[in-house]
């Protein structure tokens, strides 16, 4: 009976199967002899020896699961799997018959059994053995302390069997459960609604609490929108994820006017220990009825991110007036998230997209765009209808709205100001004016990125709604030098918007009447109505700069290598890329970071449909653990409750990449190029795309040839130029210049002045100002007969020398 300090494991395995041997290993392996921790895990051969010689029966296998760690890990299984796949499969008989019996006699042996198979499940009547087990401990209630806090617990063997348990085969073994679970306390069978989850409906309704399915059912799905999968994370917590939080709030309100407060209370405390943070989701919850208004007000001001979420859910009390105080708030304290550090950044940025997604469903615009625009047009109407002049002391001062978004104008008499005074910075109004014009100074960017993000969503505007961005004068500008799509009585139609005459104008100059729905034209849509070439002919011949990339924008369309893999993309794999500065480009196009070890870069594509995953190979406890990552895969998932939360085995449920929206397979790779080409981390030149080379090698020959310039030749990653002096390869990643046949030449840019300068690209260049300085040397090389500057003249004269 004395502990046994040695490993004599060995040496048992080693003797010949004889009783006295047997017998001895069948003591250790059921406990009747204490052995030291660190020997337990050895004990599995021992079980192996037992059924090799015939002792592993039943009542061995419950002994050894109540005495010890023998079969509680997954290696522990694998071995067995491999050693002995005959014990594996008489283990997977007992543990069947374990379960089907009433195991309240066996309940030591449980909680091993349970961390054996953590994904177990079994019939109906295990929600029954559930009930049973929870009045036997006592329990009131199976809220969860940190003391419980582990797979051995009684409360952790309780919750596992409810959620094991299977749903009814029939309606007589339906029948048959519910007379059961009638025999128990409604208490009991309250406190198991969390857990049992086919048999919520049945012990709500046992329970008395019928009303009140369709609010446990919400509750649910939210839940498991969110977190699906971790109980233990807090429901609706801090995350960049701009949708958690989000919530159908017509849903909502349907299901919550069919309870009272005290019930919804009493709800949520039952799924306290189911699920960590139900505070969060009871401030949503009550926030839709507008039941904890003063609460919410309180926290925002602490800068409390659920209670962020929760503001736009508020009802509203004063209809467009107080819609349009919430956006601004929202859109200030968006602002103010810039004086944090990195990773609260996009967390406060998330909260306020939950927020406005919130509020434009309470507000009646559908989505948070609509809203965004909606509300930017009643800021335009409320100028014009007061005209926006302040008279400070000696000083007049206007508010002008441009296409570039707004300019404040400073008179002092007749005279018209270059700037602000230190007279009127240091009155005490101008705080106020100042706050108004800088919310008129972003309009414009906020235009840009509204258009660009429905374009790219390939999503459709109603008339109505394209005519009321007209009073906005940034996206009146904007809208009419781009490209739009309808379904005309003939046929599709494709124009540019004239404001004026409510029409499109087509590329044969007819005037197309404007229809009830228009979309932005995405480049993926003009290269099928085979539109493309003609629309980048017609904006370069036009002189038009389009606020971003439209019809020049780069396409990605599926490789024979992807179709080959099916369900993932290793176009841009194998890249090492600088963590911080992958980090902002990934923000600043919507993608979420990860953030704990394991998880992946993911975006939210095709309307909340599919899950974008950009995979990295060995990314430390966060993402910027390391100063570089390596680029892996990109795949898709639907974004359901199932596969929210894959890792390990996404590509088996992924989707294959022929059945992802070409617009969205697109947009998703054209983020991945830009991640690669700018993040760039490794040795020599940056990665440069096919993609990319097309697009400005189409820019190139399109304006030279509106320009009537021959001697330019684009192959490939390289325009060719015949000067009158040389020939020269241009490289169109990187702007380098090579001599013909093959001496660098080196041209310094000019430093571009504040207001640039006079050379046409058909695109605003943010982002792209590469392009530009390739076409100034082109053109520059195309007449290298009239370079002054000596430097570049000595270098074109050595080559020629040679």
């Amino acid at each position: 009976q004395q502990p046994l300090i040695f490993n004599p494991l060995k040496l048992l395995a080693a003797l010949p199967s004889t009783e006295a041997s047997l017998t001895l290993i069948k003591r250790l392996v059921c406990g009747e002899l204490r052995m030291d921790g660190g020997y337990v895990g050895h004990l599995l051969w021992l079980n192996i020896r037992l059924f090799r010689a015939g002792w592993f029966d039943y009542a061995t296998f419950v002994a050894a699961l109540s005495a010890s760690h023998t079969f509680a890990t997954v290696g522990a299984s694998n071995v067995i799997d491999e050693q002995e796949p005959a014990l594996a499969a008489l283990i997977g008989n007992f543990t069947n018959r374990l379960l089907s019996e009433d195991i309240t006699t066996h309940v030591a042996a449980l909680p091993a059994l349970l961390r054996r198979i953590p994904d177990i499940s079994g019939g109906p009547e295990l929600v029954v053995v559930a009930a049973r087990l929870y009045v036997r401990s006592g329990r009131k209630t199976l809220a969860e302390n940190w003391s419980d806090y582990n797979h051995k617990s009684e409360r952790a063997t309780i919750v596992t069997l409810a959620n094991a348990a299977g749903p009814a085969a029939h309606a007589e073994e339906e029948a048959q459960l519910e007379q059961q679970l009638r025999q128990l306390p409604q208490q009991v069978l309250k406190q198991l609604i969390p857990f049992a989850r086919h048999h919520r409906r049945l012990l709500a309704r046992l329970a008395g609490l019928e009303q009140a399915i369709p609010l446990i059912e919400l509750m649910i799905v939210m839940s498991q929108r969110d977190v699906p999968g971790r109980s233990w994370h807090d429901v609706f917590a801090n995350s960049s994820d701009p949708t958690s939080g989000v919530l159908d709030v017509a849903a909502a309100r349907a299901v919550l006017g069919q309870s009272d407060e005290k019930q919804i209370s009493e709800i949520l405390a039952l799924f306290r220990p189911a699920l960590a943070g139900m505070s969060n989701l009871a401030l949503l919850l009550h926030a839709v009825m507008g039941w904890n208004r003063e609460q919410v007000r309180k926290k925002i001001v602490k800068r409390n991110q659920p209670a962020v979420k929760a503001y736009g859910l508020l009802p509203l009390e004063r209809g467009q007036d107080e819609v349009l105080e919430r956006y601004l708030w929202l859109r200030q304290f968006a602002h103010e998230s810039k004086q944090f550090g990195p990773q609260r950044q996009p967390n406060e940025r998330a909260a306020v997209q939950a927020a406005l997604a919130n509020l434009a469903q309470v507000s009646g615009y559908g989505d948070a765009t609509r809203l965004e625009l909606a509300m930017e047009s009643r800021l335009v109407e409320k100028v014009e209808a007061s005209g926006h002049s302040w008279q400070l002391g000696d000083y007049r001062l206007e508010l002008m709205l441009t296409d570039d978004g707004s300019e404040l104008v400073v008179r002092r008499g007749e005279k018209t100001l270059a700037s602000v005074p230190p007279a009127v910075r240091k009155h005490p109004d101008y705080a106020a004016v100042k706050e108004t014009v800088a919310q008129f100074r972003t309009q414009a960017s906020r235009c840009r990125t509204a258009l660009e993000t429905w374009m790219s969503n390939g999503e459709t505007l109603t008339r109505n709604e394209l005519l009321s961005l007209c009073h906005l004068p940034a996206a009146r500008s904007m809208l009419a030098r781009l490209v739009l799509l309808q379904e005309g009585e003939h046929g599709l139609q494709s124009g540019l918007f004239d404001a004026e005459s409510q029409t499109l104008i087509g590329l044969d100059g007819q005037h197309y009447p404007l229809c009830e729905s228009v979309r932005i034209a995405h480049a993926y849509h003009l290269i099928q109505a085979n539109l493309l070439e003609g629309w980048q002919r017609e904006i370069v011949h036009r002189r038009v700069v389009q606020p971003f990339k439209q019809v020049y924008r780069e396409a990605y369309l599926l490789t024979p290598a992807e179709e080959e893999t099916n369900t993932f993309s290793r176009r841009f794999a194998g890249h090492q890329v600088d963590s911080r500065i992958a980090t902002r480009l990934f923000q600043s196009r919507n993608w979420q970071i990860p953030e704990s070890h394991g998880d992946d870069v993911i975006k939210v594509v095709a309307s909340g449909r599919l899950r974008a995953i950009f995979n990295f190979a060995d990314i430390g406890n966060h993402f910027i653990a390391f100063d570089s990552n390596t680029t892996s895969y990109i795949t898709f998932l639907p974004n359901d409750a199932a596969n929210r939360d894959r890792r390990y085995d996404q590509l088996h449920h992924a989707v294959p990449l022929s059945e992802v929206p070409p617009l969205v397979f697109s947009e998703v790779m054209r983020d991945a190029d830009l991640i690669v080409s700018i993040a760039g981390a490794g040795d020599g030149e940056h990665y440069f795309s096919a993609e990319v080379a097309a697009q400005r090698g189409t820019v190139i020959t399109t304006l030279l040839a509106e320009l009537g310039l021959p001697g330019v030749r684009v192959e490939g990653d390289y325009a060719h130029v015949q000067g009158k002096l040389a020939s020269y390869r241009v490289h169109l990643g990187s702007g380098s210049i090579h001599l013909e046949p093959g001496n660098y030449l080196c041209i310094v840019p000019a430093p571009r002045t504040e207001k640039g300068d006079a050379l046409y690209l058909p695109f605003a260049d943010e982002g792209d100002r590469k392009m530009r300085e390739i076409l100034s040397k082109i053109l520059l090389l195309l007449r290298d007969d009239k370079i002054k500057d000596e430097s570049i003249l000595r270098q074109i004269r050595r080559n020629q020398a040679a």
